[in-house]
């Protein structure tokens, strides 16, 4: 992988975003003004919205007057998507041998060295910005602070990446390009597509807009392009959000390089925490053995419950949340305690066979859970001092401390919660 370290400003001709200033032809003030008029001038539709830095989340959409439920906000024509370039990618042999990202990402690659895209490419991050704020170009002594539920993500994203780039690397130094230019282009399309039509495509405006679990938007994707619509009423001054998929805080740190603020009353429903690493060492490699024949060995965790509440997340009028155990983590903790017969049964009727087993399960979990808790409390410690000596990673300390403190946040509700 190409490295993060520190490195001379590279042309822009050549590397565009990659380097500190992430516009070639304006200024930040009015850049996403610009960038507006491009797409309105070539059929990009936009009523009541318009672009807006946010004050910690970065460009992003706000309305500009009242809107009404399903009432359509953004429409964006097919001829407006950027799309893989097939002539690009079969005259360098990869029309058949690259992944879906990595033709998006080396078009792009292609693109952007041609000068091409200034306009739109001006409001994307620039290459710092996904250096500060996504683990994989975190350094080893960062890394070593993540929550283990992280890393799997990780691994598998730094498995794409390093996959995708061997097969791309020959046809971008071919083009006297570097990797780092190419990374760029691959963070882009990792992090701001959208599927279209079997393929990964860039969607111009639409990507402005923020994820939230309960989005204020629906994005229609269709034979004709896509088009923003209200999900219910939107206020004036309103940021318009929708959601990027049923994400999990943890997969949101690092595909996206945000962690969304939660509280004990208000965590988003599409959260968990994962419990593997507390749960796996514990369990004897026969129930194992059994546990993998039926399908259950693995994926354990911590689910976040559905609040019907519309406050914002500081909203104080609900009570704490309970976390609950997953159905496979309900499982395996009964294969640890029970007979075959009684687990096997939960495990297809979803009750106990005879009487409620939850309190044994939990006596069983408790002491783990009060570890993993332990945990936590001496990594936010750790990360509170390290972000006063080390601010160039201030970001990184950041997202990692709000990690930490939801952790543990939705242990202790549980523990709250079943402790008899």
């Amino acid at each position: 992988m190409f490295r993060s370290t520190k490195r001379a400003r590279v042309s822009a001709t050549t590397e565009g975003p990659i380097s500190s200033s992430s516009s070639l032809i304006a200024s930040a003030p009015d850049k996403h003004a610009l960038f507006t008029s491009w797409a309105q001038d070539r059929g990009i539709t936009i009523k009541s919205a318009a672009a807006k830095v946010l004050p910690g989340r970065g460009a992003g959409l706000i309305a500009t007057k009242n809107i009404k439920s399903k009432s359509s906000i953004v429409s964006v024509p097919s001829t407006m998507l950027f799309k893989p370039d097939t002539k690009v990618l079969k005259r360098h042999a990869l029309d058949r041998t690259a992944s879906p990202q990595a033709k998006l990402a080396f078009s792009l690659t292609v693109a952007l060295a041609e000068g091409n895209l200034a306009e739109w490419s001006s409001t994307w991050p620039t290459m710092g910005d996904f250096e500060a704020s996504m683990p994989m170009f975190w350094p080893e002594h960062v890394l070593a602070h993540l929550p283990s539920s992280v890393a799997a993500p990780l691994a598998r994203q730094r498995t794409d990446y390093t996959r995708d780039w061997a097969c791309v690397q020959k046809a971008v130094k071919s083009l006297g390009l570097s990797e780092r230019t190419f990374g760029y282009a691959w963070c882009i399309a990792n992090s701001r597509s959208f599927s279209w039509k079997g393929q990964m495509v860039l969607c111009p405006w639409v990507d402005y807009m923020n994820h939230a679990a309960k989005g204020s938007c629906e994005v229609i994707v269709g034979e004709g392009g896509f088009e923003v619509k209200a999900a219910g009423d939107v206020a004036e001054g309103e940021e318009l959000t929708f959601a990027y998929g049923a994400h999990s805080n943890d997969k949101l740190l690092v595909h996206y390089g945000f962690v969304p603020e939660s509280t004990i009353h208000h965590a988003s429903p599409d959260d968990e925490i994962r419990l593997d690493h507390v749960i796996l060492p514990q369990l004897s490699e026969h129930v194992k053995s059994q546990l993998q024949d039926l399908g259950y060995l693995g994926s354990y965790a911590l689910l976040a419950p559905e609040n019907p509440c519309s406050g914002s997340s500081n909203c104080s009028k609900c009570g704490a949340q309970v976390w609950e155990l997953c159905f496979k983590t309900q499982v395996a903790i009964r294969a640890a305690v029970l007979s075959c017969n009684e687990w096997e049964y939960f495990a297809t009727n979803g009750e106990d066979l005879v009487e409620d087993q939850s309190h044994a399960v939990f006596e069983w979990l408790r002491p783990f859970l009060d570890n993993y808790r332990l945990e936590a409390d001496r990594e936010m410690s750790a990360i509170n001092r390290l972000c006063i000596t080390d601010k160039e990673k201030a970001a990184a300390w950041a997202s990692l401390d709000t990690r930490w403190q939801q952790t543990r946040n939705a242990i202790a509700a549980h523990l709250e919660a079943n402790d008899m």
